[in-house]
């Protein structure tokens, strides 16, 4: 039992590590650390490293409830043999996630369309003025 938790807990810490390091390769790309030059490459390594473990930290705090959550649906189900629960779990949280984004994008894009109308209409009556 014991060695089960601490399988999944080192498998979330590298899941979230792997995390942050693909996060920070969108920032900066491998092109751009084999071009640096090569007095500067530990300094780029390390910057790169450090950013890779901040953002593998900050994923980690939004991660590890629905892990937690995920993990004991899957035990869950294993004690109950409901079957293979875990690809349908992933499934809905991914399902959860892009639905939270959705509104959240809606929510956001009725604020924008607002600004643009305040703003249009200002700028307008500058206009006029001038």
């Amino acid at each position: 039992m014991l060695g089960r938790v601490i399988r999944v807990v080192f498998g979330f810490v590298v899941a979230r590590l792997a995390a942050g390091l693909t996060i920070v390769l969108f920032v900066t790309t491998p092109v751009e650390l084999a071009n640096t030059p090569s007095n500067a490459i530990t300094d780029a390594l390390s910057a790169n490293g450090l950013l890779a473990l901040f953002a593998a930290t900050h994923s980690a705090v939004f991660a590890a409830p629905l892990a937690l959550i995920g993990a004991a649906i899957g035990e869950w189900g294993a004690v109950w043999r409901i079957g293979p629960t875990t690809p349908w779990l992933g499934i809905v949280i991914a399902g959860l996630g892009f639905l939270a984004q959705y509104i959240e994008r809606r929510r956001s894009a009725g604020e924008h369309r607002q600004q643009l109308r305040v703003g249009g209409l200002s700028d307008h009556g500058l206009r006029r003025r001038a």
